[in-house]
């Protein structure tokens, strides 16, 4: 097949679940011969291992023409989706639109030829498109995260703004000076900071995140919503103890290895922290992680695109 991603913008000029998620599904299909090139508002054409993106406003006839006649299944997402819904009203294309969270796209619910993936079954509880769907779990692969952690010595929260925790994550840390708190910086929203709280070590994005796992005995992650939170199924895979909000996301992709708090309660967080060796869940980190093996997942998804490949324009 040939696939047309139109994500709004791509790694590496964001960062964050989203792309990552689109990009580990697009790099199964290309090690299965699929071939797939990119159309984003992102500052330049480049090529990011084996995709080729295109800046759509310098290369209007080739993004908005050519590449559109040329493949036979486009992948959108997010602020991507409304280019690709532009695109189809006028030409009509078979294309597979992603929901990451609860914002939802009219136009992907009345459109023929349009087939949704949600990236887990909170995010099709909350939008519920009435066409053909797919639920697809973030493809993390336990066994990428198989490394010691002998510097473990942090409490970490990744991505450190508003929606994800960082006022509540200073307040926890001045409750307990004598632990050790991390904060990664996010890939999208404003990060909260108090550089006053010293024993909170703000660390910048990196592109591989394992190197700060593998300086995390905790990850907290007190959101106020979630989908389904892509980083702490990746501390899952590391064997890495999950304090999380009591939140619907939470609840369907931690499950049964989560240790969930509300999330205004500080006490509470502090307490999770403090016993955290003593907390018993139904099941481990790694037990929950090896349930989400997306080996076996991606296949049957491949399966899928190549039906809706073979459906016949409505």
């Amino acid at each position: 097949m040939n696939i047309l991603l139109s994500p709004g913008i791509y790694l590496p000029h964001q960062r964050a679940g989203s792309e990552i998620y689109l990009h580990r599904v697009v790099s199964y299909l290309m090690s299965k011969g699929h071939v797939v090139k990119a159309v984003t508002r992102c500052p330049e054409n480049y090529s990011y291992e084996g995709i080729q993106v295109y800046k759509a406003k310098d290369n209007y006839k080739q993004c908005h023409n050519d590449l559109w006649d040329w493949a036979d299944l486009v992948f959108c997402q997010l602020s991507g989706t409304y280019y690709a819904m532009n695109k189809q009203r006028l030409k009509p294309k078979k294309v597979i639109n992603f929901a990451h969270n609860n914002v939802g796209y009219p136009q992907v619910n009345i459109r023929p030829n349009v087939y949704t993936v949600y990236n887990c079954e909170n995010t099709k509880r909350e939008l519920n498109y009435n066409q053909e769907t797919y639920t697809l779990y973030a493809p993390i692969d336990y066994r990428d995260y198989q490394t010691a952690r002998p510097e473990a010595e942090y409490v970490t929260l990744i991505n450190h703004n508003e929606n994800k925790g960082g006022q509540i994550l200073i307040e926890i840390a001045k409750r307990m000076p004598k632990t050790k708190f991390m904060a990664v910086q996010g890939g999208y929203y404003h990060q909260i900071k108090d550089e006053k709280v010293r024993n909170i070590k703000y660390v910048p994005l990196i592109d591989d995140v394992r190197k700060y796992l593998a300086m995390t005995k905790i990850l907290i992650a007190p959101s106020e919503y979630e989908s389904y939170g892509m980083a702490q199924i990746e501390a899952l895979c590391c064997n890495i103890p999950v304090i999380c909000s009591d939140i619907l996301g939470f609840r369907d992709s931690v499950a049964d290895a989560g240790i969930f708090v509300d999330r205004n309660n500080i006490d509470g967080w502090v307490d999770a922290i403090t016993n955290i060796d003593t907390i018993q869940t139904k099941k481990t980190p790694l037990e929950r992680a090896k349930e989400l093996d997306p080996i076996k997942e991606l296949p049957k998804f491949e399966n899928w695109l190549n039906k809706i490949c073979n459906l016949a324009l409505i």
